[in-house]
């Protein structure tokens, strides 16, 4: 099928049977990983799916804007960016009603599409990075990532509004940063074998360069 339409990308669907095995994967240029639509559950999907699927190839559904939101009065910062890093390890499929949210919250969408786009040539030679191990429904804290020759890029996702948090790292670090979003309460520190971030007493999330 692709071979006869190469100009056409197929999808199958996860959620359509939880096929999501090589064998059917290898008949699609990507499967939809979920048809979850909550972006505080979809985290625990984000955090484990690199076990199954390679990263452009997994899509992730972002949906900064509820189906029962009027306008961006009803949408806060932190929703947008979980809604987008829960996308960056995957294939984002950006939906919802983009088009009611104000500028400010349009910028922190362009902000995360930009540096999304940047992360495709990693994807094709990283390998996935569970710091924490694999992410059970209910954890207080999701992180999971890619590691690709000295850096390291991780995602972590704080859904219980816990003030600190500390996440070890194997490898020597030599450099820490948060990549996305570049405006954000969440302040990171590292020492040279775990990064240390404290958050504002409510669920977020950030997006970690880590050299090593």
């Amino acid at each position: 099928m692709i071979a006869k339409y190469p100009n056409v990308v197929f999808e199958g669907c996860s959620s359509g049977g939880m096929r999501m095995d090589y064998k059917t994967l290898s008949a699609y240029s990507l499967v939809s990983t979920s048809d979850q639509t909550d972006y505080m559950l979809y985290p625990y999907i984000a955090g484990n799916i690199l076990a199954a699927v390679l990263p452009e190839q997994a899509a992730v559904w972002s949906y900064p804007v509820a189906t029962d939101c009027k306008s961006g009065e009803d949408v806060s910062d932190d929703r947008i960016v979980i809604n987008m890093i829960n996308s960056f390890l995957g294939r984002m499929h950006l939906a919802s009603h983009l088009d009611y949210l104000n500028e400010h919250q349009m910028d922190l969408i362009r902000e995360g599409v930009t540096y999304y786009n940047t992360l495709s040539e990693m994807k094709k030679t990283a390998v996935p990075y569970f710091p924490i191990g694999f992410t059970n429904f209910g954890d207080d804290i999701v992180c999971a990532g890619l590691k690709d020759d000295n850096k390291i890029y991780l995602a972590v996702w704080n859904l219980t509004g816990k003030k600190e948090l500390f996440v070890p790292i194997t490898e020597a670090i030599i450099d820490a940063k948060i990549a996305y979003p570049t405006q954000t309460s969440v302040q990171l520190d590292f020492c040279r074998d775990s990064i240390q971030l404290t958050c504002p007493e409510n669920p977020c999330a950030v997006f970690v360069e880590i050299i090593i």
